[in-house]
Order: C-alpha cells, then structure tokens, then sequence
C-alpha cells in the first residue's frame, strides 16, 4: 500500500470517527436536555390564606382538555379532591371558611383560561352540619352526595347530604344524621344501584369505627350498618372510603389494629 493511500484510508477513518462522535455527542444531548426536563418543577400557584383559600392537603383533577383544580375560593382548608361531571365542572368542599366558617360545597367552571367559583351550599353547623372534611360523589343526574364531620347543633355525629340541581340553583337535603364520635371523613362510594357507603373512625356500636350503606328508597334513605369495628376482628379507626369490586365486596383500611399502630386492608364480603 502506498503513502497516498494509507493517508486516504486514515483520512476516511478519521472522518468516519469524527460522525460517529457528533452522533453519539448529539444523542447524549438529547437524552440529557429530555432527563433535565421531565425533572423540572414550576410553581403554577403559590396560595395567601386569603380569598384564593390555602392548605390544601389533597390531590388534584385533571379533565380531557388538561386542566386541573382542586379548591374553592370562597372556602379554606380543603382536605379532599374534587369530581368532574360531563361538562368539565370541578366541584369539592373545604373543611373550614364560608359565612359561618363551618365550610362550603363549590363549583369551579372553566372560562377561557380563568375559572369561576360559585358556592354551592355554605354549612350553618346548627341545621345542617358543619366541617365537611371529605369529598363528594356524583350520580347519573348531576346531584352530589357527601358528609360533614359535625352533625347538626354543634353534635359530634356529623350528617350525609344530598345537593340536587333545580333551575340554577342547588336544593340541600340531609339524607341522615348520624351519632358517635364524628361522621365520615372521606368521600363516599356510590355503585351501579345507587347505593352510598361509608366509613366512620369512631361510630358503630363500639365506638371504634364502622362502615354503612345508605340505600334510596321511594324518597328516603334506608341506613343500614355493614360491621362494626372493635378490639376483636384487628383493626378500629376506619377513616378512608371504600373500593368496591363487581362482586359487591367492599375494601379499605384502618389506621391502627388491636395489635400495632400500623394499620390493616379488610374485606367486607356481602
């Protein structure tokens, strides 16, 4: 081989090194601008305390369209997230504020790139209940269901209400009062009949929690008690909502059992 061709062959190699490098220089960019902007994080909302609410505790909602919310702004402290309904409205509680700072039921509606509250139901605490803590479920026909924490007159029980749509405006009903030591503190569960459950941390028969249902019936609502937690099954301060499967059993948690602090998963077989 001559020296002109060997400097052919190192300049061909030389070249071919050269690409393969730019390659490799450029995928590695690639691969780290990507890396650099899935860990990237921007504050969308930094909340006062003030008329935009503060303290939110739960997650979020997102519709087909990429929006997201969770709170109300004529209420404070949510503790739960929010339902979607067909036409993208976001709806919740707050745990505290309102006229009478015993909480709110409100509506977020979407306009445009800003969005519209409108208070549903503000909580009086002496008729209807107060300090509504956990989230909301939605039938078929628009109406929300939920529970207060404090039941009407300041009592520990706490309450399930109803909030039907009617020519623009919301019609509350107590569906039931309940006694113990406080009502439901999660949202509640709705199946294909209707048919609302609940769990409670301190009622029931022995004062360690318990789960119900809530059955429609000719315009009232039928309360029937599921089990009653105590120091003997292993577990008591039910505090979540249920998840129910196809063949009507019932799944969620305590927070303590009778033998450790850590918790339990039960299954409610029907």
């Amino acid at each position: 081989m001559t020296h002109s061709e060997q400097s052919r062959k190192w300049t061909v190699s030389m070249d071919l090194w050269m690409i393969l490098a730019a390659v490799a220089i450029a995928t590695l960019l690639i691969v780290i601008a990507t890396e650099a902007q899935a860990q990237t994080l921007s504050v969308l909302h930094t909340f006062t305390g003030g008329g935009d609410g503060g303290t939110p505790y739960a997650g979020l909602t997102i519709d087909q369209g990429g929006n997201f919310s969770q709170v109300g702004n004529s209420g404070c402290v949510p503790e739960s997230g929010v339902v979607l309904d067909s036409a993208g409205n976001l709806y919740g509680t707050t745990f505290l504020c309102g006229a009478d700072n015993e909480g709110v039921v409100y509506q977020l509606t979407q306009s445009g790139s800003s969005w519209t509250e409108t208070v549903l139901h503000t909580f009086e605490g002496f008729n209807d209940g107060g300090f509504p803590f956990g989230g909301l479920a939605m039938d078929r026909q628009g109406n929300l269901y939920g529970s207060t924490t404090e039941g009407p007159g300041g009592s520990n029980g706490g309450t399930v209400y109803e909030l039907q749509p009617s020519g623009g405006s919301w019609i509350y009903s107590t569906l039931t009062a309940l006694s113990g030591g406080g009502g439901p503190a999660d949202a509640p569960t709705m199946d294909a009949a209707g048919n609302l459950y609940f769990t409670t941390a301190e009622d029931g028969n022995e004062g360690f929690g318990n789960v119900f249902k809530l059955m429609p019936s000719s315009g009232t609502w039928i309360y029937t008690d599921l089990h009653d937690f105590n120091a003997n099954d292993g577990g008591y301060d039910p505090s979540g909502s249920v998840a129910l499967d196809a063949q009507g059993n019932l799944y969620s948690t305590t927070a303590e059992t009778s033998s450790s602090r850590w918790g339990e998963i039960w299954k409610i077989t029907p």
